[in-house]
């Protein structure tokens, strides 16, 4: 069990808590693109954590609010999946 932590202000993560990591095995539950975002987002493959305009740029797009919400959506179906599990945490 690999956890993998997302790049958030500690603030926001304190009012949003289990938004700021993700289980590998959990990604199932999202998009291929959903996937891609938050293993690009998160550093999974290359070990470098990238900003949302990098993963922006990655996929071709000129703003990054697109790539935050896709971010926001994916952890979203993760924690409604934890809360149903009763792990959330």
């Amino acid at each position: 069990m690999t956890i993998y932590r997302l790049p958030v202000d500690r603030r926001w993560a304190e009012r949003n808590p289990g938004m700021d990591w993700f289980e590998e095995s959990e990604l199932e539950a999202v998009s291929d693109r959903q996937q891609r975002i938050l293993r690009l987002r998160a550093g999974v493959d290359d070990g470098k954590q990238h900003s949302y305009r990098a993963v922006a740029t990655n996929f071709g797009l000129k703003s990054p609010t697109r790539i935050r919400i896709e971010q926001n959506k994916a952890m979203h179906a993760i924690v409604r999946i934890r809360v149903a599990k009763g792990t959330r945490g």
